[in-house]
């Protein structure tokens, strides 16, 4: 299967603070690993490559998330980088994110559109992916393609196919409890605008110690920021750890799709993680947002059964190892067509 990589992306966009966009990376890595040179594009994707980071790793600390886990991962021999002045070729799909610089501009993306359909691409080989976190859809452009939407609501399943997040798969630690005794890792994920001062559990300058923070907790706060996705949730399970997911019982059915949001619940109200709220005690209730916990004594432990932590851990681990990898998002993708 040969396919055209082909983002809603400004050509010339070269700022390391701008150019990662997490759903379309995650879909251009699972892309490469799964068809390699059969993946053609006309953009560089830098970001993507292991010398640059390994020459530069200065200019990757710019990247959004200090390019931690997704970034640098590629060779420029694993995909097919096209002269911009080449004559598009014969493709079994093309893909189209829509880059996070480009959100909402439907003329520039119903052009993309057009131009494919014009040379007998049916909706079923131009694949448009978007991974912005609002849940606005170009309802348009969706009735000519196969649309990916992130932050989908359940109104629009007759228009768009859920999408979410994934993890590469190389950046999955081997399970290693030797460091594990803290109930909650001691980052606590809150909006500088709920507040700022939670900015001091975010330490991390490297991706190491980041992962290595995880390693040692037995439970890792996250929740909804922007948007309900997040390599958050899925770094904490790459390092061992199970997501202690405070409003997920908010989140729409179509959002966090391939999540499994039941387990989480389960594991919230079962396992005996308990959190120190800042004010009153938790009682097994959704919580609107990490800035009610206390930032510097994050949680505790009560009735804790380590059998059944392992059971539940378990769980998630298979299930990123297995369901949720980049891989697997491209194989998920390119199943319609």
């Amino acid at each position: 299967m040969k396919i055209l990589y082909n983002p809603l992306m400004p050509s010339d966009i070269n700022q390391a603070d701008m150019v990662s966009d997490y759903q379309a990376d995650m879909v251009f890595h699972g892309l490469v690993k799964k068809l390699g040179k059969d993946v053609h594009t006309f953009f560089d994707m830098w970001w993507h490559r292991k010398k640059i980071k390994e020459d530069r790793p200065s200019l990757f600390n710019k990247i959004w998330g200090k390019g931690f886990t997704m970034y640098g991962l590629l060779d420029e021999q694993d995909y097919t980088v096209l002269d911009r002045n080449e004559h598009v070729g014969e493709y079994d799909a093309v893909v189209v994110p829509i880059h996070h610089t480009m959100t909402r501009q439907d003329g520039h993306l119903n052009s993309i559109i057009d131009f494919f359909v014009d040379r007998g691409y049916g909706r079923n080989r131009i694949i448009v992916v978007d991974g912005w976190d609002r849940d606005y859809i170009c309802e348009d452009a969706a009735n000519k393609c196969t649309y990916y939407k992130r932050e989908m609501l359940d109104s629009q399943e007759e228009i768009a196919n859920p999408i979410s997040f994934a993890f590469p798969e190389e950046k999955i630690r081997e399970v290693d409890d030797s460091n594990r005794s803290v109930p909650f890792a001691p980052l606590v994920p809150v909006n500088q605008s709920i507040d700022p001062s939670y900015m001091s559990t975010y330490i991390y300058e490297e991706e190491e110690s980041y992962y290595d923070m995880y390693q040692t907790a037995y439970f890792s706060y996250t929740s909804k920021k922007g948007g309900w996705d997040t390599l958050r949730h899925y770094e904490i399970i790459a390092n061992g750890s199970i997501p202690f997911f405070v409003d997920i019982e908010n989140c729409p059915k179509n959002t966090l799709w391939n999540l499994p949001k039941e387990k989480l619940i389960e594991a919230k109200n079962t396992l005996g993680g308990i959190p120190n709220l800042k004010e009153g005690e938790w009682k097994n209730e959704t919580l609107p947002h990490c800035g009610v916990i206390e930032k510097e004594n994050p949680g505790k432990l009560e009735n804790f059964n380590l059998e059944k932590w392992i059971e539940y851990r378990k769980f998630f681990y298979d299930w990123l190892k297995e369901k949720n990898t980049t891989t697997a998002l491209a194989d998920y993708i390119l199943g319609k067509i």
